[in-house]
């Protein structure tokens, strides 16, 4: 670093020398230094592009998640497709509800658009699009994933979710049979197919069989508490009253901390330096089996609101999140089945 100090003193204005040192920094992990030689870059070449999203890659190293997403916004409005600053507002934005999901669909649009052979931004695309119910537009997604990768099987849950709501009815019944049935054929430890195949019986009338496919899904995914909206009417088709009972106030209770992570939701929003709400949402998910990625996400900001807090200091340390970046769709494309 010293050399490099004294080679800007010698040539102030030679870019090579502050990427040098960037590049250093960064592939070291110092990631404060790597700040304050992009800061030094941006002083003396202003025209330097690219600065926001790897300042946002270092705050975000630091635990700073709220700065990192502010410094990607900022690089987005000097160049809407920078893919690294996209990823990690699209991530960012998956784990704070804020109801722009336009703009979250049309950012994972141009990223599918720049990046044509990433099947994580794939992956990310499709898995919006069903959660918005999007299931024409989820089609072609599908076919590009299937594309790059004929055996990927949560495509084929996927595909089997657009074909459960077809209007082509009991044809689509039948495809979306065929759909989950490859998946669980691709990849057997998969609770999403369980879960579409426990829906295609229900749907059909076999409850006995429904049954079976949604306590297997259930068993796999026991955080995924929406199965038990209808793992109850599986129960009742066949008969199995008690079990029924048991599995709707289940649902109640999940209906229940939904709502009630809507309101912290909203609250984490508009009080943005209050930790008292992030540390509730954050308790709260960690406590009734809410998305872990979500949970952990909402703690550290607990302490970054409030260093030390004891109730949110335990609660990650139970969690044992395995890396300080936001948790991405595509990392977690295996458990993040979208259950509606």
């Amino acid at each position: 670093m010293v050399e490099w100090q004294t080679a800007l003193q010698l040539d102030p204005k030679n870019p090579r020398i502050y990427e040098m040192r960037i590049q250093f920094a960064l592939a070291t992990g110092q990631w404060a230094r790597a700040e304050e030689s992009l800061y030094a870059l941006q002083q003396a070449l202003p025209q330097s592009k690219h600065i926001y999203c790897r300042l946002a890659a270092c705050r975000l190293r630091q635990d700073d998640q709220q700065s990192a997403v502010a410094l990607a916004k900022e690089e987005l409005k000097r160049d809407p497709n920078c893919v690294a600053a996209l990823g990690l507002v699209t991530s960012a934005m998956a784990l704070q509800p804020s109801g722009d999901e336009k703009l979250r669909l049309e950012y994972l649009g141009r990223l599918c658009r720049l990046a044509p052979d990433d099947i994580g931004f794939e992956h990310m695309y499709a898995e919006a699009l069903t959660n918005l119910y999007k299931y024409d537009d989820l089609r072609p997604v599908v076919a590009k994933i299937l594309q790059l990768d004929p055996q990927d099987a949560e495509a084929y849950n996927l595909l089997g979710y657009a074909d459960l709501a077809s209007q082509e009815q009991p044809a689509g019944l039948q495809r979306a049979r065929q759909d989950f049935q490859t998946s669980l054929n691709l990849n057997p430890a998969n609770g999403g197919a369980h879960f579409g195949l426990g829906r295609v019986a229900l749907r059909q009338g076999r409850g006995k069989e429904a049954v079976a496919q949604l306590e297997e899904a259930l068993q796999m995914r026991p955080e995924a508490l929406r199965i038990n909206f209808e793992l109850s009417q599986a129960y009742r088709m066949a008969g199995m009253t008690p079990q029924a009972e048991a599995a709707n106030r289940r649902f109640i209770q999940w209906q229940r901390v939904s709502t009630e992570q809507r309101q912290l939701e909203v609250r984490c929003r508009i009080y943005p330096q209050d930790p008292r709400y992030p540390r509730q949402l954050g308790l709260l998910l960690a406590e009734n089996r809410g998305d872990p990625a979500e949970a952990v996400y909402y703690l550290k900001k607990t302490l970054q609101l409030a260093p030390g807090d004891p109730a949110a200091s335990a609660a990650l340390r139970r969690l044992q999140p395995s890396s300080h970046a936001i948790p991405s769709e595509q990392a977690s494309r295996a458990s993040s089945v979208p259950f509606r």
